[in-house]
């Protein structure tokens, strides 16, 4: 697959969601428990909830990074002082700490739906990846051109991801800086002193949301990029998937 056609396939729109949400809503929407529970049992029923269900992981999870964007913006100061009540230092590192555990499921999140889709059940492990892989390469080649793309910038967040993970939190400088001026009471000279000290933090506070809030949106609007690649991969076999099952019942 080349280049041209990755782009073209960016910059279409996809109808999957729309396609899948029209007939979710159709299929199970104002029935009864009961009725809902039949249907989840014929084959076709269950691989429709199946698919919603690994949708809805995926969405939930971009709205979930999406707020660790507002919560962080929450904290520019702008042209106010700062509010020594609530340690914006603490909840700026704790929020951008929780959008890199958050990216680092995207991963997962987009094989377990393509594993659900293609029907390939490969049970969830460290091998997921390699296993999706290696039983799509025959019938669907261009798959690898696709996952290349989605996994060259999920993959630049791996090491921070892991760092967290494994050690704790992030350690920056200026985080430091601004965290120790919520938990550290610092004795000035003279309120000239304490102003200058007040204003650097400030500016370095609001410098930091701007970069940290900047790289969130960033990577979102990758996300964005990376579900029309996979929707458009996976629409025709959902549909073909979903025919088949149905008269198979």
């Amino acid at each position: 697959m080349t280049n041209a056609e990755l782009n073209s396939m960016k910059s279409e729109d996809m109808q999957f969601i729309k396609g899948l949400n029209e007939l979710f809503v159709k299929v199970f929407a104002v029935k009864p428990d009961e009725e809902q529970a039949k249907i989840r049992k014929t084959p076709s029923g269950e691989y429709l909830w199946r698919v919603q269900s690994r949708i809805w992981d995926i969405q939930q999870n971009i709205e979930d990074i999406a707020l660790t964007e507002q919560l962080i913006s929450a904290h520019n100061p702008g042209l106010s002082r700062l509010d020594r009540t609530v340690n914006a230092g603490q909840m700026i590192r704790y929020n951008y700490e929780n959008f890199f555990l958050r990216m680092g499921k995207m991963t997962d999140l987009f094989l377990l739906l393509i594993n659900e889709v293609m029907m390939l059940k490969i049970k969830k492990g460290l091998n997921l990846e390699a296993n999706v892989l290696k039983l799509l390469a025959k019938d669907h080649p261009h798959f690898q051109g696709i996952w290349s793309q989605v996994k060259q910038n999920l993959d630049e967040l791996k090491p921070y991801r892991n760092h967290v993970a494994h050690n704790g939190f992030i350690t920056m400088p200026d985080l430091a800086l601004v965290n120790s001026f919520y938990t550290i009471d610092i004795k000035h000279k003279n309120r000239l002193e304490q102003y200058r000290y007040e204003f650097a933090i400030s500016d370095i506070q609001k410098d930091l949301v701007e970069k940290f809030t900047a790289i969130i949106n960033a990577h979102l609007a990758n996300i964005d990029q990376y579900l029309k690649l996979i929707y458009l991969f996976i629409t025709v076999p959902f549909f073909d998937n979903l025919k088949s099952l149905t008269k198979n019942k």
